[in-house]
Parts: structure tokens; sequence; C-alpha cells
């Protein structure tokens, strides 16, 4: 959070108050971003190229925001936190890209960079991969949208991300049974591109309770059947 987009002045205050109230048995893994159009269009609008662009308008300053945050908590006892017990080790770029934005491999290449200058031990991971079941839907969406980022990404040199994430939703009946096969489609998709990584992950994983209303999908409308708690 800038103070003041003119200079390096940083309001860590929010963000030093989760840590301070975390479980000192628990990670968190940091999110880096300028911000969403949809979601926080004023911050967005402020720091970002265009109104389509992950990329931001004064690159330098994003820059020198990213190292700063990622050196406030990444616990080496340089400019850290006061009294940081959970020290922030994992940084992920945005999440579920591309949200018909343009410029995020050129972004994630300059934030990974950022953070690997503050604190070189640090995991970087890329936007999740997003969609919903049922699997053909979601590798449908997947092909669509994801896969040109990893496309981009192999024509480039060096590695921009350390740690591949994808996300997976859906009823408790069956569509959790295909987690595995979107897996594999994507950690295959990725290394048939020859792009390195050292890790999978899946950051969000659910269902549901109760009998949601459908959702539009690239297979149309989706109609998830009520559920139990118990299910």
């Amino acid at each position: 959070i800038a103070k003041n987009p003119k200079n390096t002045e940083f309001d860590w205050d929010r963000y030093d108050k989760y840590l301070q109230v975390m479980p000192q048995s628990m990670m968190m893994m940091g999110n880096i971003a300028i911000g969403s159009p949809l979601k926080d269009g004023a911050t967005y609008e402020r720091f970002a190229k265009s109104k389509k662009s992950f990329l931001p308008k004064d690159e330098m300053y994003y820059k020198k925001f990213v190292e700063a945050v990622v050196e406030r908590y990444d616990g080496d006892g340089i400019e850290d936190m006061p009294n940081l017990k959970n020290p922030i080790k994992h940084w992920q770029i945005d999440n579920e890209p591309p949200h018909a934005m343009t410029d995020y491999v050129q972004f994630l290449k300059i934030s990974y960079e950022a953070v690997k200058v503050a604190d070189g031990n640090a995991k970087v991971l890329i936007g999740g991969v997003p969609g919903m079941p049922p699997l053909s839907a979601y590798l449908d969406s997947f092909d669509k949208y994801f896969f040109p980022i990893l496309q981009d990404l192999s024509k480039m040199e060096g590695r921009y991300f350390d740690i591949l994430d994808y996300h997976w939703y859906g009823n408790a009946t069956g569509d959790y049974s295909d987690m595995k096969k979107a897996y594999d489609y994507i950690d295959g998709k990725a290394k048939s591109l020859g792009i390195d990584y050292d890790e999978v992950w899946m950051t969000e994983m659910g269902t549901y309770s109760g009998d949601p209303k459908g959702i539009n999908s690239l297979a149309g409308l989706i109609d998830y059947p009520k559920q139990t708690e118990d299910q």
C-alpha cells in the first residue's frame, strides 16, 4: 500500500497486524498485485499502466514496493517488521490470471526479479489456474486462457516462477475425483513446453453446502446439486 506514488514510503500497518495475530505454527503465502479493476478500481487505476494491463505505470516504483514488502517480511533480520515471528517465504503474483487483461507474463517477470533481489531464498508462485468442473470445461478454459500464458513464458530466457498453482472446486459427489486428471493435464502441458518449476501447489480448493444457483461456463449452465455438510 503506497502512501504517496511519488516516493517510496509505504503503509505496512494492515499487514503487520495480520502477522502479529497469526499463530506461530502457521506460514503465510503473500500475494502481490497492483489491484483489480473490479474489486479495487480506484487503486488499480491509480497505479496501472492502462485499464486492461497488469503492468504498473511506474515500473521502478513498483519494483521498489515489491522489494520493500518482501524485505520487511522475509525474516532475515534486515529491515524486518518488528517482532516478526512468521516470515513470508512464498509469494504469488496476482491470482487467477488473465482476467481478460494483457501483459501478465511481463508483470510476472518484473515481480519475480524484484522478489529475488530482496530474498533469493523466496519462492514465487505463478497465478493459479482458474476454472470450474466438469473436467472438460475446466480443461477447455485452461487451453483457452491459461495455456497461452505458459506459451509466452516458454519463449523467454530464464525462469520466472518456482511453483505452478491450480485451483479446483465443484461438488462433493464426484468432482473431487477429477482433480488428479486436471493436475496431470496441466503439468503435462507445461512440461511439454520445457517450462521448469520446483513444485505444483493447489492454493484454492473447496465445495459447498446447500443448493447454490447454477453458473455459466464454457460448458453452458452448470447446475450444482443440493448437498449437505455431511456429504
